[in-house]
């Protein structure tokens, strides 16, 4: 019986073989990638866990590395790429190093059992880490086919997510999460797309590009969270304005659509009661960004986590480490929600000038290039004011693949 299910030795080169061929195909390393982003919206383990798209990833990243040889490798990666990625591990490694010590520091106290976030996150540092690493391998193997497989990714994922949330009755006064634990990161994930759907979006046909441009709206829409809605505005607004001046084509039908839906949203929001605010998703959009003054999580000190600045102590230089959160009287035993407050508590005055030096690398990278492009990035930072987005791998996929597109010499997606 055991006979059957055996190969010999012959049998098996045959399969190792045919897999080996596969895997020298372009196809094969960018669907991966196509899989991950399509996988990555759907959360089944509670947030703060890894999600089935990221035990995908981890998969296909030992793969890559396993794998990552001289015949596989037909586009080397520019020297640029690996002077940027000099400062992300050097930032990577200093955010552990904190983490770790203050890990140590506390793990004997009275609330020792309620320091796990601070070793949770030295993972989720290596985790991202890693996915740059895994994108930047994929595109050794596929080249510019990349950035096609990433704007088609998110195509794809951007259309299963909205028709999930129809069929949970999206239109309703209630938050949509889709496939998503909870409403922000359905808005930030619609940020992502928005983002992608500018920069990317030169690799797929216009009419598709409007179409995920569309669908990014609707998510961030029905996500009604405030932060999210505006920062797509301000990323539209700044489309709109700013193309002209560094000679960036985008088609007339594009620009056209983008006025008529700033228009649209300007003259519903300011000017009275239309019959199309009949809709409950819309109304309870409405009311949200009118009342935005008058709710407690809008105020930056108390509801966003400012404060914790002034926490900080002695420990200004170094930070506090990210995780532990019970030590704050500003939201208390909750993460500050703002990417620049958690960096700057988290890590100090040294690990916050090491991210800006990051971050100035990065800017300038696309500088020269087209200077256009480093602004399409101001929805994801007027997010970060608010929220903290830094954890989210998508992200960092799209830093990767930006990266890439700049110093590869390839045209810009927009």
């Amino acid at each position: 019986m055991g006979s059957v299910f055996m190969m010999d030795a012959k049998e098996v080169r045959v399969v190792m073989r045919y897999i080996e061929e596969k895997m020298t195909t372009n196809e094969f390393w960018g669907d991966l990638l196509l899989v991950y982003l399509i996988l990555k919206p759907f959360y089944i383990f509670a947030s703060g866990s890894l999600q089935p798209a990221d035990f995908f990833l981890m998969l296909c990243f030992g793969l890559l590395l396993v794998t990552r040889k001289t015949g596989f490798i037909k586009y080397p990666i520019p020297s640029g790429i690996w002077k940027i990625l000099r400062w992300s591990v050097l930032f990577a490694f200093y955010q552990i190093f904190i983490n770790l010590i203050w890990y140590l520091i506390l793990e004997n106290t009275n609330a020792g059992n309620k320091n796990y976030g601070l070793y949770l996150s030295c993972f989720f540092i290596l985790f991202n880490l890693f996915s740059v690493f895994s994108c930047i391998m994929i595109y050794e193997r596929i080249g510019p086919l990349l950035f096609q497989k990433l704007i088609k990714g998110f195509l794809i994922s951007a259309t299963i997510v909205a028709f999930f949330s129809i069929i949970q009755n999206a239109s309703s006064s209630i938050r949509a999460v889709a496939g998503f634990n909870n409403p922000n990161q359905l808005g930030y994930y619609a940020i992502l797309l928005l983002t992608s759907c500018f920069l990317f979006g030169g690799y797929i046909r216009s009419p598709y590009k409007q179409i995920l441009f569309s669908l990014s709206v609707y998510l961030n829409v029905i996500s009604l969270s405030k932060a999210s809605v505006l920062s797509s505005a301000i990323l539209i607004l700044y489309v709109i304005l700013f193309q002209k001046y560094f000679n960036v084509h985008i088609s007339k039908k594009m620009t056209v659509f983008l006025v008529i839906f700033i228009l649209f949203i300007l003259y519903s929001f300011f000017f009275g009661d239309l019959s199309f605010f009949n809709n409950d998703t819309l109304s309870a959009l409405r009311e949200r960004i009118l009342n935005i003054r008058s709710e407690g999580d809008s105020n930056l000190g108390s509801g966003r986590g400012y404060t914790r600045i002034f926490e900080m102590g002695s420990h200004l230089l170094w930070g506090m480490g990210e995780g532990a959160y019970y030590r704050f009287q500003s939201l208390t035993g909750l993460e500050a929600h703002s990417s620049f407050v958690t960096v700057f508590v988290s890590y100090g005055l040294v690990g916050f000038l090491i991210w800006m030096r990051l971050l100035i690398a990065m800017v300038y990278s696309g500088i020269r290039r087209n200077l256009f492009t480093v602004g399409i990035f101001i929805g994801v930072a007027a997010y970060w004011v608010t929220h903290n987005g830094l954890r989210n791998t998508v992200l960092w996929i799209i830093i990767a693949s930006y990266m890439i597109m700049n110093h590869s010499g390839e045209k810009e997606g927009t």
